[in-house]
């Protein structure tokens, strides 16, 4: 399967600013079906705005669009840290996608401002990643680079 990740808007995140939007498609090309299910993991990335030497991105949150009720779903917000624990939170928990089918998503993360720590401006990422659901393994991702502003 391949991603392909857009930020059709803005990518700058403000720290307690509004939301911004981005855009990703999952494809299968090959011929035959996928033959194992995957998880979708949306994840902001490490950040040089953060004190200290895991550089973690601000907190935040993440919704995801839902088409059917023309309404936006709280997902959980995921950060990437000093490991991989981060793969076992998928977004989009399983997915099969026939030979040729694709299937795309919308979703929003907003950024949090924190008194506890100082940020400064920066630049972090987010990152699409496909991974086996329960385990640590990645399957491929995307990314696309953001600034943050405090």
């Amino acid at each position: 399967m391949t991603i392909t990740l857009n930020v059709p808007d803005s990518n700058v995140l403000t720290l307690g600013g509004d939301a911004v939007a981005f855009d990703f498609t999952l494809t299968n090309p090959v011929a035959a079906a996928a033959t194992q299910t995957v998880g979708v993991v949306a994840s902001m990335g490490h950040c040089s705005c953060a004190p200290g030497g895991a550089k973690l991105s601000p907190k935040g949150s993440m919704e995801l669009f839902d088409p059917n009720g023309n309404t936006w779903k709280p997902v959980t917000f995921v950060r990437e840290g000093t490991g991989m624990d981060y793969l076992t939170q998928p977004v989009v928990p399983t997915l099969t996608l026939a030979p040729g089918q694709t299937a795309g998503y919308r979703m929003r993360v907003r950024l949090a401002p924190d008194p506890q720590v100082a940020y400064t401006a920066g630049t972090s990422a987010i990152t699409v990643t496909l991974e086996v659901p329960g385990t640590l393994t990645s399957l491929g991702s995307a990314t696309v680079p953001v600034t943050v502003q405090p």
